[in-house]
């Protein structure tokens, strides 16, 4: 594991990001490489006479293919290493981030930007639209929310799906006003059609939510929007429902 994290890091810092980066790295080689073959026919040979020129020129011959397929290997591992990262935080059917990524990245982002508002969204009946029209409807459903969150959010706001039919949001600086305004538009839900039953679906969404300060455990504040959205349940459904913490403003 070790070499292993070693070699991650070295690729991160020596594969070429982009073709100008490609051209300016293999410059650097080359200059490296060079000072190296001249010091070392001095130190060698101090009484024998060369045309640096020509050393040069030779060396740079030689040396550019194995630089260029070196390069060209290491930015092909720094794809794929970006390419696996990104799939390890994506949840795969949605999009979003997956349950890890979201709680790295809203924990980041409460203590960048001083607290935020949290929101834990679930989908209302979902059980029932999957027994009677079954998984592959389901699956749009889930993509729709999806999709509707995005839309809601800005762009500097995290939304995550945590598995099954939950979702979570977390809203960087947001004022009170904002959170419930979000939250309300979350619960309209979506509508999504039946091409075989010449119908469509449609779907509310219950919320819970939370304040959240840059101090705050984002799981902790998990524990909270979920009580909260628990009791939206009980309340009808279709609902945002907020939690209440002593000494905080509540929505």
């Amino acid at each position: 594991m070790p070499s292993s994290g070693l070699m991650h890091r070295i690729v991160n810092r020596v594969a070429p990001k982009s073709w100008p980066d490609f051209v300016v790295k293999w410059l650097l080689f080359e200059l490296a490489i060079n000072l190296v073959n001249l010091t070392v026919e001095r130190l060698v040979r101090p009484e024998a006479g060369f045309d640096p020129t020509s050393q040069i020129l030779v060396t740079v011959i030689v040396s550019t293919p194995f630089l260029v397929f070196a390069l060209a290997v290491m930015s092909h591992q720094y794809r794929l290493q970006c390419r696996l990262a990104n799939l390890a935080a994506t949840d795969l059917l949605t999009g979003l981030s997956n349950r890890g990524d979201f709680l790295e990245r809203a924990s980041m982002a409460s203590v960048a930007g001083q607290g935020g508002a949290l929101l834990l969204v679930d989908a209302d009946h979902f059980k029932r639209i999957n027994d009677t029209y079954g998984h592959a409807i389901g699956d749009l459903c889930l993509q729709a929310i999806a999709g509707r969150m995005r839309k809601l959010v800005r762009s500097g706001d995290i939304v995550g799906r945590f598995g099954g039919e939950e979702f979570a949001v977390f809203l960087p600086k947001a004022t009170p006003d904002m959170a419930r305004a979000v939250g309300e538009r979350i619960c309209e839900g979506v509508k999504i059609p039946v091409p075989k039953e010449g119908t469509e679906v449609q779907i509310t969404l219950s919320v819970g939510a939370t304040p959240v300060r840059a101090a705050d455990s984002i799981e902790k504040m998990l524990t909270l929007a979920d009580a909260a959205l628990y009791r939206a349940k009980e309340m009808g459904r279709a609902r945002i429902e907020f939690a209440s913490i002593e000494g905080r403003a509540v929505f």
